[in-house]
């Protein structure tokens, strides 16, 4: 008789294949995922931002060629959108673009944001003599606020000086303006 026991295990084998991912790893790449997210986010958002402003700028800023065109043509500016054929529709998602008659030597043109996020767009398009010479030559103004938008709009009515040339301080008093350029 044998008095010796032996046991018979079942060998280990090292076929174990790893079919997920560990805690650790799950971890680092949330990380690494949330710090791109957290430097491209507001840039990506700044970016939106001024493709909406680049709208009223451009929408103004035709407006105010147009109104120098009009103004040629029949020695007044006009007082409807639709009178400068511009197919600039008046309100937009983003903007309401307004008239503003500033008396017989002038007339203001302006994009008011309907978001608080953007800024508001203005123009002026105003005729005064050249030189003592008798001419007169019409000058264009765009203007922007230096500020988001709020719920501020262009204050009417709007009076420039035949003599002077037109500034932007019409644009929003309480949050400032500044030249985008002059024609």
């Amino acid at each position: 008789m044998k008095t010796k026991l032996t046991v018979k295990l079942l060998p280990q084998t090292s076929q174990t294949t790893d079919l997920g991912f560990t805690l650790i790893e799950i971890l680092v790449v949330m990380m690494i995922a949330s710090l791109l997210f957290t430097i491209a986010l507001p840039s990506f958002l700044g970016i939106a931002k001024k493709s909406k402003q680049s709208e009223a700028k451009q929408n103004v800023s035709a407006m105010n060629r147009s109104q120098q065109a009009y103004y040629l043509e029949n020695d007044s500016f006009a007082t409807q959108l639709s009178d400068l054929s511009v197919g600039i529709s008046s309100q937009t998602q983003n903007y309401t673009y307004t008239i503003f008659p500033s008396g017989v030597n002038a007339v203001v043109n302006g994009g008011v944001s309907t978001k608080g996020a953007l800024k508001h767009y203005g123009g002026i398009v105003s005729h005064s003599p050249m030189n003592g010479s008798g001419d007169y030559t019409t000058i264009s103004v765009l203007c922007q606020s230096k500020f988001d938008g709020g719920n501020s709009t262009i204050p009417t009515p709007v009076t420039i000086p035949a003599t002077s040339q037109p500034d932007c301080s019409f644009l929003s008093t309480a949050t400032g303006s500044s030249y985008l350029s002059v024609n």
